[in-house]
């Protein structure tokens, strides 16, 4: 039906010029992120923890093929920077704290280590982690302190 509609129309020249090797190229960089934001959209099950080891799958995913054509490997540039812009300043301290308390992420291997500034920033997250999660539970203790002192019909 599509295909009749453009010939009755006279637009058959809009299929002739139609780069289908680029079409691939694109659609194969699009399914290899898709499965991880379907990962993160789940409604039934938590996926906070997954967020930040997420964004390096994502990063990796978006890296530069070789033999790519010039106009997919500017589609994952940009596909990347977007990530950096968006996704990134995203992920909060509970993020973190979720992937940090998750057996499998706790060693926060996902994070690379090939720079310097990536070691330094996975010491400087280790700390503040420990920061977080002493401030987190100081302040649920106090809570239930608070609680605990208050009249019995004053829970909740």
């Amino acid at each position: 039906m599509g295909m009749c509609m453009l010939t009755a129309s006279d637009k058959l020249y809009l299929v002739a010029k139609v780069n289908r090797a680029l079409n691939k190229e694109l659609l194969e960089v699009t399914k290899s992120v898709k499965d991880i934001f379907e990962a993160l959209e789940k409604t039934t099950e938590p996926t906070l923890h997954l967020v930040a080891p997420s964004y390096y799958l994502l990063q990796g995913k978006l890296q530069p093929v070789s033999g790519e054509s010039l106009t997919t490997s500017s589609f994952r540039s940009k596909l990347r920077k977007y990530m950096d812009d968006k996704f990134w300043s995203s992920i909060k301290a509970f993020h973190w704290m979720a992937s940090f308390l998750d057996p499998t992420f706790k060693s926060l291997q996902f994070i690379p280590q090939t720079k310097r500034e990536d070691v330094k920033f996975k010491q400087d997250l280790c700390q503040d982690l420990d920061d977080w999660l002493i401030t987190e539970m100081n302040a649920v203790q106090q809570l239930l302190l608070d609680r605990a002192s208050s009249p019995v019909g004053d829970h909740w």
